[in-house]
């Protein structure tokens, strides 16, 4: 069996939470957890990922009815750090064979989409939910008015 980053994601959690019941977890002691982590030199968007896996997985638990009757995420209750701008840097061979790639995409659009994303860095749900109304090809702008983190760009 092939292990994701969240099977060791989550692992660490099980570790220092496995002798509980889940439904017992607190939000206070998740966020001892979580403060214990940047003590240990985790990363702000580590702690993050984890807390978002741990509330994934209630939630998952919560559709499937197999949480008490009106329980509530712990995860809910601890506050999410502020994380810096990723940036992802690709040498120009890399960008090469990537639109090299696109092109060669049966469907041409593709190229085009994929180009957009590397020139403007908008995520695909920036650029698939955009109308005409928000492109301007005079200026040649793109705007997206609300953002996945509520900002317009």
């Amino acid at each position: 069996m092939k292990a994701d980053g969240n099977d060791a994601r989550l692992r660490k959690w099980t570790d220092a939470f496995g002798h509980e019941s889940a439904w017992l977890i607190s939000s206070e002691q998740l966020e001892l957890a979580v403060e214990a982590m940047l003590t240990h030199g985790y990363a702000p968007a580590t702690a993050n990922r984890d807390l978002s896996a741990l509330g994934s997985i209630y939630k998952w638990a919560k559709q499937r009815r197999l949480s008490p009757p009106g329980f509530k995420s712990p995860t809910l209750g601890v506050r999410r750090f502020e994380e810096p701008i990723r940036r992802v840097h690709a040498d120009k061979c890399e960008i090469e064979r990537l639109l090299a790639a696109a092109h060669a995409y049966s469907d041409r659009r593709f190229a085009v989409f994929v180009r957009l994303m590397l020139e403007t860095g908008a995520r695909k749900s920036e650029i698939l939910n955009r109308t005409w109304g928000e492109v301007d090809l005079d200026r040649c702008e793109v705007t997206a008015p609300l953002t996945k983190n509520g900002t317009p760009r």
